[in-house]
């Protein structure tokens, strides 16, 4: 389930996803890939939590990571299911603000991604990757601004008169770290 690529270094990352590429074949996730997403997801659920609540998952991902990370490098857990499965519930969260959005898969420096494309084929991030990629970076604060990041590094589609037909969109306010 989990493709064992060489890391790449996180300019190059970046520059596969970040930018919104156009041209990287998509194609749509298989049943095996698609029941492996509902595990993730259900991996996750807990009686009377919203997947789609951006304050659970960041929450999540801070206790998860912090403890991953405050273990001795010898006696850590494999962390790749929660990776996952947190990557999963935010591409869900970013799929509900996006019309048209939804998961497919890709290929890029010989590895396979989970990304999400807009609705004319236009990839337009990649959760999972970038989940890990802050993982291991031990960035705790950033889950609850991802929609918003990316919503803002869309295209704006115009109207016939050239003026941008997206709605402002409030881009949710990161906590600051307290020093």
């Amino acid at each position: 389930m989990f493709p064992r690529a060489r890391r790449i270094p996180a300019p190059a990352k970046q520059a596969v996803f970040s930018s919104a590429p156009h041209g990287l074949p998509v194609s749509d996730p298989d049943l095996g890939r698609l029941m492996w997403m509902e595990e993730l997801r259900e991996f996750l659920r807990e009686p009377g939590i919203d997947l789609s609540d951006l304050t659970f998952l960041e929450s999540k991902f801070i206790e998860y990571c912090t403890d991953w990370h405050g273990q001795p490098t010898i006696g850590r857990w494999n962390p790749r299911t929660v990776m996952n499965a947190l990557g999963v519930a935010l591409g869900d969260c970013l799929r509900q603000q996006i019309p048209g959005a939804r998961w497919q898969l890709t290929s890029a420096h010989g590895a396979s991604y989970l990304v999400i494309t807009a609705a004319d084929g236009l990839i337009v991030a990649a959760p999972l990757t970038e989940m890990t990629d802050h993982w291991i970076a031990r960035e705790l604060t950033w889950v609850s601004g991802y929609p918003g990041a990316v919503l803002n590094r869309l295209p704006q589609p115009r109207d016939p008169g050239g003026r941008s037909t997206r709605r402002e969109r409030p881009t949710p306010a990161i906590p600051q770290p307290q020093i």
